[in-house]
């Protein structure tokens, strides 16, 4: 299946004549539903939109029952799983025995090929990338090694993964050459997310994590509390795993945040209109003497010396 899917009550008509909604979800396998209980006068849609191998869905839904039947009842030929972002709302999943009360903020990953029983009591918006299961065998993360149902809240890229579900989800529609081209990205975050909660030891996301935060140091190098702690809440890692991000580099964090605060001070002093004082202030320095000692030690020039050398450098090459 290759082209998108969507549906929706205002286009489609309420769901007391569910066939157009069946029918479309039925078209994915792992979607399928025996029985959609309930009515709602909520505006309910849902998007499905193929990438290749993989599934991007987009679902909202008043409050109603829904039911999905057995694997044997569904004869598939491909089996998913699906990574999911709850947005708003929330829903009670009965699997087997086990019950998960899932709410805003919650990623899980959902084997669609267990029978299963959602009850929404008000409203649910969420989003979720379907993974055929060949791919995560593929990636050593085979089946035998997963629950029904398993919560990847604290993983350190769900923040990500999610905040990029959510732009699909405000820019679902055709099939595009842009949809294709992030496939790979979106895949990639899926299993790493997966993957970094599989084993605590691994240092396969590692690189990336450091990558990532290198990238937020230089966004947010001005920011008063600029530390460990608040480097690792704002990538939903513990400040131990950060460090780790850094144990096998030149630089550790302390020294990474030390030379890109260093860096961004060249290029204020190259300005006029920042003196050294404020340029100690602006990326706070303890005080302009600790700034002086610090800039002094790594380039061999005061803040001083090298204000004067940029501006007068500057001077001359715009009068020549």
């Amino acid at each position: 299946m290759s082209t998108a899917i969507t549906w929706s009550t205002e286009h489609d008509g309420p769901l007391g004549d569910s066939e157009r909604l069946t029918a479309a979800l039925s078209a994915f396998v792992p979607l399928r539903v025996s029985d959609v209980g309930g009515f709602t006068n909520v505006q309910e849609f849902a998007n499905l939109l193929p990438m290749d191998d993989i599934v991007y869905v987009d679902l909202s839904w008043g409050p109603r029952t829904i039911r999905r039947p057995s694997p044997k009842l569904l004869s598939p030929t491909e089996e998913y799983y699906a990574l999911a972002a709850i947005h708003s709302g929330g829903e009670t999943v009965q699997m087997g025995a086990n019950s998960y009360d899932l709410e805003a903020g919650d990623v899980v990953l959902w084997d669609c090929q267990a029978a299963t029983h959602l009850q929404i009591p008000l409203e649910l918006h969420k989003s979720a990338v379907l993974v055929p299961n060949h791919v995560l065998d593929h990636m050593s993360l085979s089946a035998s090694h997963r629950q029904p149902l398993e919560y990847f809240n604290d993983a350190p890229i769900a923040p990500l993964l999610r905040q990029l579900l959510v732009f699909f989800g405000a820019h679902a529609g055709p099939t595009s050459p842009a949809h294709r081209r992030t496939r790979n990205a979106l895949l990639e975050m899926a299993l790493g997310t997966i993957e970094s909660t599989r084993d605590t030891q691994s240092t396969s996301l590692l690189p990336g994590l450091r990558m990532a935060v290198c990238q937020w140091i230089d966004d947010h190098i001005y920011d008063p509390d600029l530390d460990p702690h608040s480097i690792a809440a704002a990538h939903s890692v513990s400040v131990r795993t950060l460090h780790r991000a850094f144990q096998t580099e030149t630089l550790t964090l302390a020294e990474v945040l030390r030379v890109r605060r260093l860096e961004r001070a060249c290029d204020l002093l190259g300005d006029p209109l920042h003196s050294v004082s404020s340029v100690s202030a602006k990326l706070h320095f303890a005080n302009p003497s600790h700034f002086s000692r610090v800039f002094t030690r790594h380039y061999g020039l005061s803040p001083s010396e090298y204000r004067s050398h940029t501006i007068a450098s500057m001077q001359s090459s715009a009068s020549a």
